[in-house]
């Protein structure tokens, strides 16, 4: 399977606070969310959690871009606070792929482990139905990167209606990918 980076990211508890913090290295311009409820099976607490999160692309020098998840304001739930808990830093690398099922099962062969996938609602689903329905989900490999994986086919208005109007001046497209 081929990938293309999408973006790096990491959760951050000050959204504008770390937007000013990279502007000074050059990182520009910036597409940023209202927060909004992202609803996510948590793998490792083995439910479905509500998380407030606000997200900020920003286009780095050179080419690539970032992406700081606002972390809300509630410490007792969900993904995004245990990274920031273990230490604010970059988490993940974001992938385009065009099979996000095939490739989560391809990695999870090799060792990796899922961290969390998509849960549009809270009806109970089985691992393997969530894995099949997913267009995106995190992974922790086994070196300890953890990874997301982000179907092709949401490039244009599906991520514009996610990440806002100014998204694709600041993210490259996924372009040509073969399984």
């Amino acid at each position: 399977m081929r990938f293309a980076v999408m973006h790096v990211g990491g959760a951050v508890a000050d959204l504008r606070a770390a937007m000013a913090e990279h502007e000074r290295f050059g990182v520009g311009p910036w597409t940023v969310t209202a927060p909004r409820d992202f609803v996510t099976y948590d793998h490792a607490a083995g439910r479905v959690v509500r998380q407030r999160l606000a997200l900020a692309f920003g286009r780095l020098p050179g080419g690539g871009a970032i992406e700081l998840v606002g972390a809300g304001d509630d410490p007792h739930r969900g993904p995004q606070w245990r990274l920031l808990r273990s230490g604010a830093a970059l988490s993940h690398v974001a992938y385009w792929c065009p099979d996000v099922p095939a490739a989560i099962a391809e990695l999870v062969a090799g060792g990796a482990a899922i961290e969390t996938l998509p849960a549009p609602d809270a009806a109970p689903r089985t691992l393997d139905e969530r894995i099949a329905a997913a267009r995106t989900g995190y992974l922790l490999m086994p070196s300890g990167l953890r990874v997301e994986l982000v179907d092709t086919a949401l490039w244009g208005a599906p991520l514009r209606g996610l990440c806002g109007a100014g998204i694709e001046a600041v993210l490259d497209p996924p372009g040509h990918l073969s399984t």
